[in-house]
């Protein structure tokens, strides 16, 4: 009963999501596709230059990266 609302301008509300957190978390997996019993997909690392990365999940569960650092699967290197 006792709280008070304090009102700010357009922009200036304080956030705890800032740009670099927001850049840190894009965790959105593409390109997903099965070999046998694996799960195999590639992973944006944005901490790593905003390289993207190919990952299997074995049938266990494990998940292990197949293309190191600093290997990018969408290097036009490769093709």
């Amino acid at each position: 009963m006792g709280e008070s609302v304090r009102t700010l301008s357009y922009g200036s509300w304080p956030s705890p999501v800032d740009a670099a957190l927001a850049a840190a978390h894009d965790g959105r997996p593409d390109d997903v596709g099965f070999v046998g019993d694996e799960v195999w997909w590639t992973a944006p690392r944005p901490t790593e230059g905003g390289r993207r990365t190919l990952v299997r999940r074995h049938a266990d569960g494990a998940e292990e990266p197949v293309l190191p650092a600093p290997w990018n699967v969408r290097s036009r290197v490769i093709e």
